[in-house]
């Protein structure tokens, strides 16, 4: 705006020692800084509102380079407020850094310096696609948002195209609602959890979810974005305990989902936690009363007093929504 006021005053002061030949130049050179002005202003807002629609975002591949993600893959990426990144790449978990910067558009930024990748195997076609993915991922120069804002294409240096993702579901989350509550697990990506076969899901209001998974006890920590949840590493981890194989398969797939959380959502007595991997688990809310009936029976310890033993009811929410039924 300073500029353009110059610009009006150059030509007003030099309008009576000028031809009317330089009168009309200045009067075009005005109309030009009239237009860079809005340009500039327009480039700036623009800027600052898909920056922020993009701080808590969740996003899945959909093609990279022109070529559609393999079927029955996931890919994932996730950009926090913080300006860290994180996804899964279709075999191995990554983190990174992204920043929104430029005058004329909004750069996007992923250095694989700051984060890593971890070095798990996997299936050939998806090692090569994961290798291709992260290749174009670390190129990204800059981005678009279209169709509503769910669908995020971005692009290298030169303006190519490299990847299209698609929004992952958004919710209305709010993180206050996740502490101090108690879980039990009810389905697993699609399909309902045997007593057998379930964990339990303790989260507290200082950072920390614990509980028991099949034959694991275990300790972890969280944070929060809006509907974004990560799993953060905590001292004490995990302690395998001696149990039924049976007990294993289910509950270990879920603790395995949980420390991949990405996205979370609290409805109806349910928390729904979709992974980075693509995986689903549902847990619904756990209330327990400890009864004391009327004919308490009564324990005999080795010194030879009375315990008392209280009945466990469990009051578990048993209704499922439909849309959570395979």
């Amino acid at each position: 705006m300073n500029f353009l006021l110059w610009c009006s005053l150059y030509v007003y002061m030099d309008t009576k020692s000028s031809g009317m030949r330089e009168i009309i130049s200045k009067i075009a050179l005005v109309a030009l800084c009239i237009l860079l002005s809005g340009l500039s202003l327009l480039c700036t807002g623009c800027k600052h509102r898909d920056a922020n629609l993009l701080k808590g975002s969740a996003w899945k591949a959909w093609s990279i380079d022109g070529t559609r993600v393999i079927d029955n893959s996931f890919i994932s990426l996730y950009l926090w407020a913080d300006g860290t990144l994180w996804g899964h790449a279709g075999v191995n978990t990554y983190d990174s850094s992204w920043a929104c910067e430029g005058i004329n558009h909004i750069t996007f930024c992923a250095d694989p310096d700051s984060g890593g990748v971890t070095m798990m195997g996997g299936p050939k076609e998806l090692e090569a696609q994961e290798q291709a993915y992260l290749e174009a991922l670390w190129d990204i120069a800059a981005f678009s948002l279209e169709n509503n804002h769910e669908q995020l294409k971005v692009y290298d240096a030169t303006g190519q195209e490299r990847i299209i993702f698609g929004r992952l579901s958004q919710n209305q989350a709010d993180p206050e609602k996740l502490k101090n509550t108690e879980w039990t697990l009810g389905w697993y990506n699609g399909n309902p959890v045997s007593d057998n076969s379930s964990m339990s899901l303790i989260i507290d209001a200082g950072g920390k979810m614990y509980g028991q998974a099949g034959p694991f006890y275990y300790e972890i920590g969280y944070k929060t974005f809006k509907d974004n949840i990560r799993i953060v590493p905590v001292a004490g981890g995990m302690t395998i305990q001696t149990m039924s194989n049976n007990r294993l398969t289910t509950a270990g797939e879920a603790l395995t989902a949980l420390q991949y959380s990405g996205i979370y959502n609290i409805a109806n007595d349910t928390l729904q936690i979709y992974s980075a991997k693509g995986d689903t688990a549902v847990f619904l809310r756990y209330r327990s009363l400890y009864v004391q009936p009327s004919k308490v029976p009564s324990l005999v310890s080795e010194s030879g007093s009375a315990s008392w033993a209280y009945i466990v009811r469990d009051e578990t929410v048993e209704k499922v929504p439909v849309s959570y039924r395979k």
